[in-house]
């Protein structure tokens, strides 16, 4: 199998390179396409569906590739797998992503004997635990079930899936890749250091946490980040971008939460994962440069 990266600063010069590689020889089955928000998707997964291929991808702020962080850019793999050993799934007909994530898990397990799958979600507000448990409950236990969410910019409230049927918020897309042909490995890590005294959730409802230690969480991460009146009407932004939590495990162990978004009028905070009531949290310090450059030569 022959794969291809690409990264562009624009959706039409991500196509011409597309082009290229096709017009080199290249015979690409499946691409796999990460694209800023500020580039034309629409344009771009229109022009996709011209070619003899299957592609899916997700919108993001900026891509990586080589180990390079790439702002404002659009990143694709090209694949020349056989079209056998994979199939693309779209979950456009479903009333939300976890309901998808319920029917991938079923096609998956009619698709090959051994599934393995990469997963595309849209939407800030489903947690990822619970497309976890939907999936799992018809595809398996022991399914590999990689992925992750789409990713925005931070100045829009939506973000999207690409698929031949066109860019999707709030759906979920997949590959199912037959697990004897082709193998998949992840790795996960992070320059986010977790900082200031321990806290535990003291009122939560699965990926919506009210409280900390007692007190609304809204206040709690005001007094963080000594807001003052003027910046504090920006605090949904602020939190998206500033405030993850790290969540300690039973076996000592800890998992990042990324929040997503304000709760309404409920004034919690909604992050990607679910956040159990009686947790320990700590709030976490953004990646200096150079613990980025570690991190990507680590991975």
């Amino acid at each position: 199998m022959t794969a291809r990266t690409l990264a562009a600063s624009s959706s039409s010069e991500l196509l011409d390179l597309i082009q290229a590689e096709i017009d080199g020889g290249l015979k690409p089955t499946l691409a796999l396409v990460f694209a800023d928000l500020k580039h034309d998707l629409n344009a771009l997964v229109a022009s996709l569906g011209d070619y003899d291929m299957a592609f899916v991808g997700a919108s993001t702020d900026g891509g990586i590739m080589d180990g390079v962080v790439r702002p404002q850019s659009s990143v694709a793999l090209l694949l020349d797998v056989d079209p056998d050993a994979f199939r693309v799934f779209v979950g456009s007909g479903d009333a939300d992503p976890t309901q998808a994530a319920e029917r991938l898990g079923q096609v998956a397990a009619d698709a090959f004997d051994q599934p393995q799958v990469l997963a595309f979600a849209s939407g800030l507000f489903t947690s990822g635990d619970e497309l976890v448990r939907a999936f799992q409950r018809s595809a398996g236990d022991g399914v590999p079930f990689f992925g992750g969410y789409a990713g925005s910019n931070f100045s829009q409230l939506s973000t999207h899936i690409l698929t031949s049927e066109g860019v999707l918020p709030g759906h979920l897309a997949a590959v199912v890749f037959d697990g004897t042909r082709v193998a998949i490995d992840s790795v996960a890590t992070s320059g986010w250091k977790p900082v200031g005294e321990e806290m535990v959730v003291t009122k939560a409802e699965g990926n919506t946490v009210y409280e900390l230690d007692g007190k609304p969480i809204l206040d709690v991460f005001n007094g963080y980040m000594k807001l003052d009146e003027d910046r504090a009407v920006n605090i949904g932004l602020l939190i998206r971008k500033h405030l993850p939590l790290s969540v300690a495990r039973g076996d000592g162990s800890h998992v990042l939460r990324a929040s997503a978004y304000v709760a309404g009028k409920a004034q919690g905070i909604i992050f990607a994962g679910d956040i159990d009531e009686g947790a320990r949290v700590r709030f976490c310090a953004p990646p200096s440069d150079d613990m980025v450059d570690r991190l990507v030569a680590d991975a």
